[in-house]
């Protein structure tokens, strides 16, 4: 197998995970610095299905480019 269906694989994978089960991640911000005190802010984001839905698309055509060069 080519690793550009073995990257498409992995991204029709993910994609697939994005989708059923959402991804979450967590961005830490410094918003105030006053010498030795400092404050921040945790702030959970979403990562949208439609990337999950594009990842799909994009390893599909992924896998299908390498299968159509590995028959040339």
């Amino acid at each position: 197998m080519r690793l550009v269906q073995i990257i498409g694989i992995l991204c029709i994978l993910v994609g697939g995970y994005v989708l059923v089960r959402g991804f979450t991640y967590t961005k830490q911000e410094s918003v105030i610095e006053i010498g030795d005190l400092k404050a921040g802010v945790k702030e959970k984001k979403t990562v949208p299905p439609l990337v999950g839905g594009l990842a799909i698309v994009a390893g599909i055509g992924l896998v299908v480019v390498g299968s159509r060069r590995s028959a040339s």
